[in-house]
């Protein structure tokens, strides 16, 4: 059952130290996504990664659909975070740790809760 009570700032804080360290314009280049972050729930549900450059295949973090239907274990985001192949075969994020690390299996837990809850702010 979702943790009604995580909010986004929690989630917030668990992408920025994953990402602890690392150059901001470095990943916007890498992910081919110049609004690529997190500050706002906006912001983060509007990111669509390109891996493959600019003109390539599009994976949007957060589908809204998935979402809605309390499915957030199939989102993007946490696909990436969690399985070790990815998204498409792109790899575990973040990529190359350190600096940073990889998400524990309780804070991948947290997002899944937060996404199903309807990603409250």
């Amino acid at each position: 059952m979702p943790d009604p009570q995580v909010r986004f700032a929690q989630i917030k804080l668990i992408l920025d130290d994953l990402v602890a360290g690392r150059d901001w314009d470095r990943m916007r280049e890498v992910h081919s996504e110049p609004n690529f972050g997190w500050d706002t729930v906006a912001q983060l549900c509007s990111v669509t990664i390109r891996p493959t450059g600019p003109s390539g295949q599009a994976f949007p973090l957060i589908d809204m659909n998935l979402v809605k239907a309390k499915q957030g274990a199939n989102t993007n985001l946490v696909r990436a975070l969690r399985d070790p192949t990815g998204v498409d075969f792109n790899g575990k994020m973040p990529f190359q740790p350190p600096p940073g690390r990889h998400a524990t299996p309780s804070e991948i837990q947290l997002i899944v809760d937060w996404l199903n809850a309807g990603m409250p702010e």
